[in-house]
């Protein structure tokens, strides 16, 4: 390995835990702002005449996007669809 590819290592090693934990904290002001819209569109769901049961599954699924397991699900994990337990079957 040469002692430039050494260097560039030695940047992306020391940049990852900043670059994590960032993409962290953004992550969860981006959660915190999903609950707080999913209780405001179910609050004025309610307020416009709309059943309590429909009201709040109408909210979770206008939030469901910011999921981790939402994503996991689509993308990474096919496994996943149906559950890890009955994937090892």
């Amino acid at each position: 390995m040469d002692p430039e590819d050494k260097e560039a290592v030695l940047v992306v090693t020391a940049a990852a835990p900043k670059l994590m934990i960032t993409l962290f904290i953004s992550y969860l002001r981006l959660k915190r702002a999903a609950v707080r819209a999913e209780k405001d569109l179910r609050r004025s769901l309610q307020a416009n005449g709309v059943p309590k049961k429909e009201a709040k599954e109408l909210a979770a699924a206008y939030t469901e996007w910011t999921s981790l397991r939402f994503w996991l699900r689509r993308t990474a994990f096919p496994a996943a669809r149906e559950g890890f337990r009955s994937a090892g079957k």
